[in-house]
């Protein structure tokens, strides 16, 4: 009986339940910001890394997409919360140069008209 009970209770109901709850929380975190704090939290509700993956070259692209992404939001929010990921060390980062102006015309493309 114990044997039963936990084969049902582990592969079949555990499983069924956690994958209602996951999808509660999500379709109604797009409809409302209620889930908010909860996807914050737990922001392994959100990996939808391995979904879909056929080949492990488009898991590495896609990975390598999801790691660049991180990084441009990283430079554009530098404060972002810390949860989740490592600490980020501002001294060891490089320092920019000023941006270019983009108004400004370059002499190669003059010369290539």
């Amino acid at each position: 009986q114990a044997f039963w009970l936990a084969l049902i209770l582990g592969h079949w109901a555990l499983p069924i339940l956690k994958g209602l709850a996951c999808g509660f929380i999500l379709t109604y975190a797009r409809k409302a910001g209620t889930f908010d704090g909860w996807l914050t939290v737990w922001p392994k509700l959100l990996d939808f890394q391995r979904v879909g993956v056929k080949t492990t070259e488009f898991l590495a692209w896609r990975s390598q997409r999801i790691v660049a992404e991180e990084e441009l939001l990283l430079q554009v929010y530098p404060d972002l919360p810390r949860i989740g990921r490592k600490v980020r060390d501002p001294s060891s980062e490089d320092v920019a140069g000023q941006p270019k102006d983009p108004n400004e015309v370059s002499q190669a493309a003059i010369q290539d008209h």
